[in-house]
């Protein structure tokens, strides 16, 4: 055996040294070990407790959960990692509470940003797709593409749904609105205000949006702003979406017209849904759509409640007067009344308050088929606001939907205690002009319509078009527009009628008031353009929209000249008609009438005074004779 040098005899020492005293150390403590391995078990002791959906955990107890100990000299790495925040997946939102000088970040994986796009659904009648429609949509169907790797355009929008609410002196007052900063900077993961490489998120009346274009993972804070003087804490919702932006609000287009309103209720519609022609099957689809696409949200316009909350759908649906959540209080069907004839939709709203403002907001539940977690634009969409009154007297009802007159739409006179029930009034109305227009056909039918062109009575105009030209004067004019008497008396467009009869609740007007409008004897005095208005509805004094001139010469233009229509003029067309305004505002009767966008703070319109009669048919031996009486005192 060869002879160790002294370095190899002393580490073989230690070697053996080293060896001894492990061997000690074992036998002396492995009952330790033992015991310790017994406790390694797969089973997670507090499944009950995270697991049971019923206990919920607070923020205090959550942090608990996942606290991670500092020791001093090692490494977080080593030990292990601080919790992450959550993580926001592609088009599922998340709702949460914070409370004031509270800070939430989120992360944003670079696998959701650059992962599968999300499942379009089969949406509207070529939904925003359709060149021909004249109403903006939400996204219904994604922008994304699977095989976009090198850059993709990620949206994030939130939606304020609850706010503290002002106390004390700050009653009333609107809370200060979210926060929200994004960062793509991976050095900064916390994004917050006065960092260069954070973005600010302009959240306005509840809605916030924004898009960036991260190459790695992307992240969001929501932060409360410090707020004395306000009780309770925000709630709101927080989404992405790498196809489109899940909430939505359009601040460019109203896409609402206000249509009348009584005492309780109020009707609106929506611009064209299309403009396809009544062969094409767009405009079938849209016709026959079961369920239509928009809902509506009314406001008193006084109340604070929806102040910064106006522009998200969650604050609207916890806020708003009027919402969808009462099927009963919002109505909704898709009609072709109007110009043109095209798809629109109706809303008819109730339970409104007499002599009212209110705000008005077009909305759309997620994006018009589904909605929620997972659907393209799923957190809803709510457009610009407009703005309308109800009436302060009982004696003026919304009426629509006629069968006969199919294109009134407005408040017409009426009695609560003569005619009780809509159907009843429409039905008043209706016959009443079908009536009429029978001894018209009548007369026409003497002329000779389906001769060669060269032979009728016009080459620009035929029988078809005179008919429709009197069904739309004769609707107009059997059933009046109808306001407030209360209405301004500096408005000279209204015309004032059955000033000598009482009110509904029995009181009357003054002799001086009376004599102010012409007197007893004057001819609007006692009447109303419809006779029968006054002898069996009885609606007292109101204020007339009168019909538009316009509708007098249409009938003349296209009607041959021996039914022997004509219209006046001078000052007795002005007592008869009114004249159609340009800027919005309805200052004559008409049917398919709806207020412009820029005129909706005009709630009525007309002219002068003045009664008319309808016209009047007579029966001779050898023909049908028409008489057209002018609608002058």
């Amino acid at each position: 055996m060869p002879k160790l040098t002294p370095l190899q005899s002393r580490f073989a020492a230690s070697f053996a040294a080293s060896l001894v005293l492990l061997a000690i150390y074992l036998l002396a403590f492995s009952s330790q070990f033992a015991y310790a391995l017994d406790l390694i078990s797969t089973e997670d002791h507090n499944h009950i407790l995270l697991d049971d959906p019923s206990i919920t955990i607070s923020d205090d107890l959550e942090e608990a959960i996942l606290y991670r100990p500092d020791f001093l000299g090692l490494e977080r790495g080593i030990i292990g990692r601080a919790p992450d925040a959550p993580s926001l997946e592609n088009n599922e939102p998340q709702r949460l509470n914070i409370t004031a000088g509270q800070k939430k970040t989120f992360t944003v994986r670079k696998s959701t940003i650059f992962g599968p796009c999300g499942a379009s659904v089969s949406g509207l009648p070529f939904a925003s797709e359709d060149s021909t429609s004249t109403v903006k949509y939400a996204a219904s169907t994604t922008r994304c593409k699977d095989e976009e790797l090198s850059s993709r355009l990620l949206h994030i929008t939130v939606n304020t749904c609850r706010q503290p609410i002002g106390t004390g002196p700050r009653k009333g007052v609107v809370a200060p609105p979210l926060q929200v900063y994004v960062s793509t900077d991976p050095d900064n993961k916390t994004p917050g205000p006065n960092q260069p490489s954070s973005q600010t998120v302009e959240v306005e009346d509840g809605f916030g949006s924004t898009a960036v274009t991260p190459s790695g993972d992307a992240f969001i804070s929501v932060m409360a702003p410090d707020s004395d003087g306000f009780e309770g804490g925000y709630n709101y919702e927080l989404a992405v979406s790498i196809d489109s932006p899940f909430h939505n609000y359009l601040d460019t287009d109203y896409n609402l017209f206000f249509i009348d309103s009584d005492a309780t209720s109020a009707l609106f519609i929506t611009d064209n849904l299309t403009l396809a022609n009544e062969r094409d099957p767009v405009y079938q689809q849209w016709m026959n759509l079961k369920t239509p696409p928009f809902t509506m949200f009314a406001v008193e316009s006084n109340k604070s409640s929806v102040a910064g909350l106006s522009h998200s759908y969650c604050g609207l649906l916890n806020q708003a007067d009027v919402s969808p959540a009462d099927e009963d209080d919002v109505q909704v069907d898709i009609i072709n009344r109007g110009l043109g004839k095209l798809p629109k939709q109706q809303f008819h709203l109730k339970s409104l308050k007499r002599k009212t403002e209110y705000t008005g907001l077009l909305a759309m539940s997620g994006n018009s088929t589904k909605s929620g977690a997972g659907v393209i634009g799923g957190g809803g969409s709510v457009w610009k606001p407009i703005q309308f009154e109800t009436k302060a007297d009982d004696n003026c009802g919304l009426l629509f939907d006629l069968d006969f007159c199919s294109e009134v739409a407005y408040a017409v006179p009426t009695n609560p205690k003569t005619f009780p029930t809509t159907e009843k009034l429409t039905n008043f109305y209706d016959t009443q002009v079908r009536s009429l227009y029978k001894n018209f056909t009548l007369a026409l039918a003497q002329v000779a319509c389906d001769t060669p062109a060269t032979e009728r009575y016009s080459l620009a105009t035929n029988c078809s078009t005179c008919a429709a030209a009197y069904k739309s004067w004769l609707c107009a004019v059997t059933i009046p527009r109808c306001v407030d008497f209360s209405s301004p008396a500096s408005d000279v467009f209204l015309a004032a009628r059955n000033i000598a009869q009482p009110f509904l609740n029995g009181s009357s007007l003054s002799q001086a008031q009376v004599d102010a409008l012409g007197g007893r004897t004057a001819a609007f005095a006692n009447s109303s353009r419809n006779p029968r208005i006054d002898s069996e509805i009885r609606p007292g004094p109101y204020k007339e929209v009168k019909p538009c001139l316009d509708l007098c010469y249409g009938l003349v233009q296209n009607c041959p000249a021996s039914l022997g229509f004509g219209c006046p003029d001078g000052k007795w067309a002005d007592r008869s008609y009114g004249q159609r305004s340009g800027d919005g505002s309805i200052t004559c009767s008409y049917l398919g009438a709806a207020f412009f966008l820029n005129g909706a703070n005009r709630m009525y319109g007309g002219g002068g005074g003045g009664v008319a009669s309808t016209v009047v048919f007579s029966l001779s031996a050898s023909a049908l004779v028409a008489v057209f009486v002018a609608f002058v005192l």
